[in-house]
């Protein structure tokens, strides 16, 4: 949201809402998609929650995402989307013909192919990144860079750990830590989780993360 200049806002891959009601909160038109039709129920149900009952929410994938029609966009975040499709560079330029003259997009991807698992596969991911290599598809799709940086080193180095010492390439972490019972421990460990992130992570910039950030204006020349 640091990055966000706002107006009319797309958001590509919505999952949850809980992003696309935050820009709602913040005054943006917000127009919602995703590929799940779950996640589509789970959007509306979130922004419906937050009294936000008649903001667009539809189900569509980044490759069909010109079904939107004419409509164009000052600003699209895309977070943790393009990993899942196969043609990156196809989708990138998909995002960037629904973008006004002097609009930006903001993504994240998660980072270090070297960390792909089979909780990867699960997932439904055809890869991780490094900065060059998504950097490349930035250029290829037309796209002016204007910032990358790493974020999460905490989960970096939990991960690396992890493939080293806990076999994390054939089982993957648990995710009873994010979804299973709330504990006063878990409680505990979220909350300390999100004053790092609040205080640091969000503020410092670090040498390495398990997510790449990428801020990026449309760039001139035809599409």
């Amino acid at each position: 949201m640091r990055y966000s200049r706002g107006g009319n806002v797309l958001d590509a891959g919505c999952g949850s809402g809980l992003l696309s009601l935050r820009l709602l909160r913040a005054g943006n038109e917000v127009t919602s998609v995703d590929a799940e039709e779950p996640m589509v129920g789970f959007t509306r149900t979130t922004l419906l929650n937050g009294g936000f009952a008649d903001t667009t929410v539809r189900q569509l994938t980044i490759e069909r995402i010109d079904e939107l029609g004419s409509q164009k966009f000052d600003e699209i975040f895309c977070c943790d989307v393009i990993e899942h499709i196969e043609d990156d560079c196809l989708a990138m330029r998909q995002l960037r013909a629904m973008l006004k003259p002097g609009g930006q997009l903001i993504l994240t991807v998660p980072a270090h192919q070297f960390l792909f698992n089979e909780r990867d596969r699960r997932m439904g991911h055809y890869r991780r990144y490094g900065r060059k290599a998504l950097v490349k598809v930035f250029e290829q799709a037309g796209f002016k860079i204007r910032a990358v940086r790493w974020w999460n080193i905490s989960g970096f180095l939990l991960n690396v750990i992890g493939s080293r010492f806990v076999k994390v390439k054939t089982k993957g972490f648990s995710e009873g830590f994010r979804y299973g019972k709330r504990t006063w421990l878990s409680r505990c460990g979220h909350w300390l989780l999100g004053r790092w992130f609040h205080l640091f992570e969000n503020h410092v910039p670090v040498p390495v993360g398990l997510t790449l950030i990428v801020v990026a204006d449309r760039g001139h020349g035809d599409l």
